[in-house]
């Protein structure tokens, strides 16, 4: 049987290619946006707190681990972000 780019090879509910399409843009969203790093005191900006504030919540596993580059903490911002959304519930 030889098939070609015309051909048909599955059948979709218009809902289920819905879904497909929004979970394929989720991960190109998701992609893109990875590796942002945000400083400890930008994250002290979002959250309008101290530092003191940011070191606390990070103990208490508020907050994601931090990424560490030359002696500097960052957020990823992804990880940031889920925490923000969490808490508006």
């Amino acid at each position: 049987m030889n098939v070609n780019d015309n051909d048909l090879i599955v059948s979709l509910k218009v809902k289920d290619l819905n879904e497909i399409i929004e979970n394929l843009l989720k991960d190109k969203k998701k992609s893109m946006e990875s590796n942002v790093l945000i400083p400890l005191k930008q994250c002290c900006k979002i959250f309008n707190v101290s530092l003191t504030t940011i070191h606390k919540w990070k103990r208490l596993g508020i907050l994601p681990k931090v990424v560490k580059i030359g002696g500097r903490c960052y957020f990823d911002q992804l990880e940031l972000r889920e925490v923000i959304e969490k808490s508006k519930c």
